[in-house]
């Protein structure tokens, strides 16, 4: 429950141990009453979703998968840049879709995606920031 004075990326970085840009927008794209993380309500509930691989996957529209691999401000970033090199290499493609976090500046989910089935982008997304991390 929020308190007086509780930020958003304070609740985030206590209940994950983190407040990265990509927790940032999960946590608030798991509320969508909220609008911008700069504005809470006190007394307002927070889901707060889980951040591992399954929940970062996605059905589209055309019975694809994609996968949240990032969240950033500048979407022309080298992190960003990297990986679409390395998604091209194995014949995935870059969704930046842009979104709102703040009323203050921009944002943008990074997405791999096309694949067939949830494992493929799962996996997809354990292989990517275990061994070979993208930052952002």
């Amino acid at each position: 429950m929020i308190a007086p004075r509780d930020v958003f990326s304070d609740v985030v970085n206590r209940n994950y141990g983190r407040s990265d840009l990509m927790a940032l927008d999960r946590v608030k794209s798991a509320n969508p009453e909220v609008t911008s993380i700069d504005k809470l309500r006190v007394g307002q509930r927070l889901k707060l979703p889980a951040l591992e691989p399954a929940s970062l996957v996605e059905q589209t529209d055309s019975a694809r998968y994609r996968v949240h691999v990032m969240t950033v401000t500048d979407a022309q970033t080298p992190g960003v840049q990297k990986l679409k090199s390395l998604a091209a290499k194995r014949g995935r493609q870059v969704h930046v879709v842009p979104i709102t976090l703040t009323q203050r500046e921009p944002a943008y989910r990074v997405l791999v995606g096309d694949f067939a089935d949830r494992a493929g982008a799962e996996a997809f997304y354990r292989d990517l920031r275990l061994p070979n991390p993208v930052s952002n």
